[in-house]
């Protein structure tokens, strides 16, 4: 399995991390009569955790760009690396859709990463 790159540091900025509890784990079924039934769908279900990255080089951006290119297959395979509040060893996955992640430039050679990943259960 793909390790998060090496160079590239997996800190978040203060402020930025978000997580959500399991996501669509809970089926609601309407009974003829009396309250909603509810119960799990999953024994385990995703989560998912956003975050902003603190300052990384242009070199460390390229790495990490080559690295979501090459070896995630432009995010489709998962990967392990600490959680970034626990810091437990964790399986991700980057969650699909248009954009897996944003650049932002703080100044010509300092940049932010945003994405949002799943945690595999």
């Amino acid at each position: 399995m793909a390790r998060w790159p090496a160079g590239v540091p997996c800190r978040f900025q203060i402020g930025s991390l978000v997580e959500t509890g399991p996501i669509g784990n809970v089926i609601a079924t309407s009974m003829s009569s009396g309250p909603v039934k509810t119960r799990r769908r999953y024994t385990a279900a995703p989560r998912e955790v956003s975050f902003v990255t603190g300052v990384l080089t242009a070199d460390q951006v390229a790495a990490f760009e080559a690295w979501f290119a090459d070896v995630l297959k432009d995010g489709v395979l998962p990967f392990e690396m600490p959680h970034p509040r626990t810091r437990v060893e964790t399986i991700w996955r980057f969650v699909g859709g248009a954009d897996p992640y944003s650049l932002a430039y703080r100044s010509p050679s300092l940049f932010t990463l945003s994405f949002r990943l799943e945690i595999l259960p």
